[in-house]
């Protein structure tokens, strides 16, 4: 690169020095010498004779379209250029590529050059990485970023991983396999104005089984393994009927089956809610009590909407009880058809935890 401003410092020197060695290319055509000859027009008046002896002037023009004498000075511009420019010019383009002095401004010029180029080159890559993800359209200056990590807890076969399909529409997720490890499913939403963009990642975990002692147990496992990570949202779920065998389908009814509701309360005793809200050192600011399988309860009105609240109403005094000032409320739904899931997926969004204020550069 120093040999690059070398060369375009000494093509300014060749212009500049030719400017000097030929200053009538530059100045002839705009300028007249003082010294040129100007054509004259002379004018000549002589006396006549008439025939009457009166004597009259008669005017008598004569012009003199004479050229102006050639400057010998000027050379033709099919001339040859005089030799002795041509080395003076050299002998001042290698004084100076040999001054140290001339070789350190042209190092620091290219250093800032290339400190220039560097910047600019991290500014596009980094609007390039944000655009991956609209790339329709210029992204704001101010990005909102904000988690929420759910706990899923609840009976095995009450719909678990079948709200997390529905939610996520994970092509994994598969809700006739049972679960036998803890899986962690994520959602990230993106809300994108003219001033702001808004980031939310949902995590969800999802563990096997699900009896209250084997939640309490895999998450003692997780707090030494250092896994202990905050809970924003907790999501109790439970079902109006017994799940089907693998080759089974439910056929709607009228009637919700009081053994599975009486299981469910049976589980979950004011005990196993507090140790679901003692598992993490810090409170969820959201739960929900989400009644699965309402699809299959025909008809579905508020008659049989109230008796479903009225069944599970000691779980719901529970938890309300427990909840510590948490936003807590009941859904009567369905994961298989998503009835009322979108309600769910707000909530995340909304009590999410905002984690950074970010401004691009």
């Amino acid at each position: 690169m120093t040999k690059a401003v070398i060369s375009t410092c000494a093509v300014i020197l060749i212009v500049a020095t030719a400017s000097e060695a030929f200053p009538q290319l530059t100045d002839s055509d705009n300028l007249e010498d003082e010294n040129a000859t100007i054509p004259t027009t002379y004018v000549t008046i002589e006396p006549s004779m008439t025939t009457d002896g009166d004597s009259s002037a008669t005017t008598e023009l004569n012009e003199d379209t004479s050229e102006p004498a050639q400057d010998e000075d000027i050379p033709e511009p099919d001339q040859p250029i005089d030799k002795s420019f041509i080395s003076r010019l050299r002998t001042m383009v290698v004084d100076l590529v040999t001054d140290d002095e001339f070789q350190k401004i042209a190092l620091a010029l290219v250093a800032t050059a290339f400190g220039s180029a560097m910047e600019w080159m991290r500014r596009k890559s980094k609007d390039l990485q944000r655009r991956l993800s609209g790339p329709r359209f210029s992204l704001p200056a101010t990005s909102v970023e904000s988690v929420n990590r759910v706990l899923q807890v609840g009976l095995g076969g009450s719909g678990k991983t079948t709200l997390i399909k529905t939610i996520t529409a994970h092509p994994d997720v598969d809700p006739r396999i049972r679960t036998s490890k803890v899986r962690t499913y994520s959602l990230v939403h993106e809300l994108t104005t003219n001033k702001v963009q808004h980031v939310c990642r949902i995590d969800i975990d999802d563990y096997r089984g699900q009896r209250i002692g084997d939640l309490v147990k895999e998450w003692g496992n997780r707090k030494k393994r250092g896994e202990d990570l905050k809970i924003h949202s907790l999501v109790f779920v439970v079902d109006l009927f017994y799940p089907p065998g693998p080759t089974e389908t439910l056929a709607p009814t009228n009637e919700v089956d009081p053994k599975r509701i009486s299981e469910h309360l049976k589980e979950w005793s004011a005990q196993a809610v507090d140790a679901v809200m003692s598992l993490s050192s810090i409170r969820a600011n959201y739960i929900c009590l989400f009644i699965n399988k309402v699809d299959l309860l025909v008809p579905c009105n508020e008659q049989s909407l109230s008796k479903i609240n009225e069944s599970f109403r000691p779980l719901i005094e529970i938890i309300s009880t427990q909840s510590s000032g948490a936003l807590f409320e009941v859904i009567i739904g369905s994961a298989t058809t998503g009835e009322r899931v979108p309600e769910v997926v707000h909530r995340f969004i909304e009590r999410a935890e905002v984690i950074g204020d970010k401004r691009s550069v």
